[in-house]
């Protein structure tokens, strides 16, 4: 499996990097601010930031999408809780380590192929939007969502969105 995410990025993404820190995945893209303070509980804000996140991302995958998930173990190692959000993890998965020289770190990642319906995508944006919060349920991982048929990718993290597209030609 981790050959169809490698051939489908060299092909769409050249510039992509599953050894870079943030394990890279897109040539250009654009970021969008959530609108919250981080480190400041505001519910109101993280609310509002939560339901831009299920906008943005339902706008991408449509309800019978297949969507490719590639979790970057980026400062802590991928957990149960997290893999666990996505069904049953051995499932159509692969996993292995990358080492990026620069900055000396082994990282675990993970790449997933599910139906968007099998995706607990609400709880796994609430954890997501809780780790700079600290609030517990909290995923500190980095997890792209890739569309491989319109060819864009969506990444949530603490404070904001990164929407991805291929190059153009």
């Amino acid at each position: 499996m981790k050959s169809i995410l490698e051939n489908y990025l060299s092909k769409y993404y050249d510039k992509s990097d599953l050894t870079e820190p943030f394990c890279e995945v897109n040539d250009d893209f654009e970021i969008i601010c959530l609108g919250f303070k981080v480190g400041i509980n505001n519910p109101n804000q993280i609310e509002s930031a939560f339901q831009k996140s299920i906008d943005i991302f339902n706008s991408i995958f449509n309800e019978n999408d297949k969507v490719w998930i590639l979790i970057n173990g980026w400062k802590d190692p991928i957990s149960d809780y997290v893999t666990n959000l996505f069904g049953n993890p051995t499932l159509d998965s692969c996993k292995w380590e990358s080492y990026n020289e620069s900055d000396g770190w082994s990282r675990e990642q993970i790449f997933l192929i599910r139906n968007k319906e099998d995706i607990d995508f609400k709880q796994l944006f609430r954890s997501i939007l809780n780790t700079e919060q600290n609030i517990a349920p909290r995923i500190d991982n980095r997890i792209h969502f890739i569309n491989p048929i319109i060819h864009k990718t969506f990444m949530l993290w603490d404070g904001g969105i990164s929407l991805g597209k291929r190059k153009s030609n």
